[in-house]
């Protein structure tokens, strides 16, 4: 067999969207990649299989090999992990997986798409021993199949649930990315409060909140390839599996359910002096905090200055940034300069005002200076919980939802498939779970 048979042999074995850059690398080292591919134990396993690995995985020394070089090789994942959580979108993700990483437990939770989530979970499956978990999220795109098949260590898999209608208005209300201002994100003494804010947007709508869009999208358009949960559990093939459901880690039973989850599959349980963090919402994506960190650099130059930028160019050293962010933001080297500088309780007691030891001391070593950031800071967050309540004002509640539903008989009924069919496998196994869930025994109460 000539090179260029050897070649579309193996071509022909990896499938059409195997990338041609790679072809160099196939031909460097195509002795071994043909030895494989021709051995009884690749055809023993591999022969049906939708992205077999080019190499042998016994072989595969993980943390010489490059993840991009991996993901295109179709080579599993480093099988380091312990156990493999399912998260859905609208039950609490974010928190699930803010809550881990204060176990100690190393993880990555990707919402971009699946090559992301491989690399990014390759990599931390590479590091030094600590208990490794793998997070797998929804949203079955173009690289679903594969992430799930390259997932091939069969590990207990723990799945966190929420009531349906509950994710449903979590979706409608749910703000999505959008670039700010570079002014919104880092700003001075001289900027009108008003001009600073950070701007929101919605999923499937612009400025508010759209039940009937995004209710039509889960039934047929991007939301509906989030309901996936019996093919996830189908192709990951686990020892067992465990539900959870998202009212176990709300703000009065995170610390409790993390310090049993943590003795049951045998990761760190969580250290006391964290357990306001287990107390804080953690995915801000109703509200305008989703925009921290932002940045205030403060610098005596701007005090009673109007709109004039210039400082914003400022060498390291002559200023301080004092960052606005989150409890679950906030680094524990910074300073938390919250109490100094906002002598009055901030409306929301998850915003977090911190700088680094450096600049904590530039500020508190100008008196002048740090009388004009409190003050600026009063005016900033008068000005944002204006914006916070515009928004609360506009949120949909899930009596909206079950209202909806009510007098759309042809959405009702396609969401009630597409309901079935997601927790199928749920009713079947944890039954007391889906009673629990108040708005979705609502729902199934609908006639016409």
């Amino acid at each position: 067999m000539n090179l260029a048979e050897q070649t579309k042999g193996i071509l022909d074995i990896l499938g059409s969207g195997f990338p041609l850059h790679r072809l160099e690398l196939i031909l460097q080292h195509k002795e071994v990649i043909l030895r494989w591919l021709n051995s009884k134990e690749f055809k023993a396993q591999y022969t049906n299989h939708p992205y077999p690995p080019l190499l042998n995985p016994k072989e595969i020394i993980y943390q010489q090999t490059d993840p991009q070089v991996a993901w295109d090789f179709n080579i599993p994942l480093p099988p380091s992990y312990e156990i493999t959580f399912c998260i859905t979108a609208g039950a609490g993700g974010s928190a699930f997986s803010k809550f881990l990483s204060l176990c100690d437990v190393s993880c990555h939770g990707s919402w971009y798409g699946h090559i992301i989530a491989y690399l990014e979970n390759y990599k931390i499956l590479c590091q030094s021993p600590s208990y490794k978990a793998l997070i797998v999220t929804d949203f079955k795109g173009q690289e679903t199949e594969k992430f799930w098949s390259l997932v091939t260590k069969r590990v207990p898999l723990l799945c966190l649930v929420r009531d349906l209608i509950l994710g449903i208005r979590h979706l409608v209300n749910h703000t999505r990315p959008i670039e700010q201002k570079p002014l919104v994100k880092r700003f001075n003494l001289s900027c009108d409060v008003a001009e600073i804010m950070p701007e929101v947007a919605y999923h499937c709508s612009g400025g508010k909140p759209n039940c009937e869009a995004v209710i039509e999208d889960c039934i047929s358009g991007l939301y509906r390839t989030i309901f996936c949960l019996p093919q996830k559990i189908k192709a990951l093939s686990p020892t067992q599996v465990h539900y959870i459901d998202s009212q176990e880690i709300n703000a009065e039973n995170a610390f409790e359910t993390f310090t049993q989850l943590a003795k049951k599959f045998g990761f760190h349980p969580p250290k006391a002096e964290d357990k306001e963090v287990f107390k804080q919402r953690i995915n801000k994506n109703t509200s305008l905090v989703t925009a921290f960190p932002v940045v205030l650099f403060a610098h005596s130059s701007d005090i009673g200055k109007r709109n004039d930028y210039s400082s914003l160019q400022t060498p390291a050293g002559e200023g301080a940034n004092i960052v606005i962010t989150t409890q679950a933001g906030f680094s524990k080297q910074d300073v938390n300069l919250t109490k100094e500088l906002m002598p009055h309780e901030i409306y929301n007691p998850s915003i977090v005002i911190s700088a680094n030891k450096q600049d904590a001391e530039i500020l508190n070593a100008q008196p002048k200076l740090k009388k004009a950031v409190q003050k600026f800071l009063k005016d900033y967050f008068d000005e944002f919980k204006k914006r916070e309540d515009e928004i609360a004002k506009n949120l949909v509640s899930s009596e909206e939802i079950l209202a909806y539903f009510k007098t759309h008989k042809q959405q009702y009924n396609a969401m009630s498939a597409v309901f079935n069919e997601e927790i199928a496998h749920l009713k079947k196994h944890c039954p007391e779970i889906v009673k629990s869930w108040s708005y979705y025994q609502e729902f199934l109460k609908i006639k016409f």
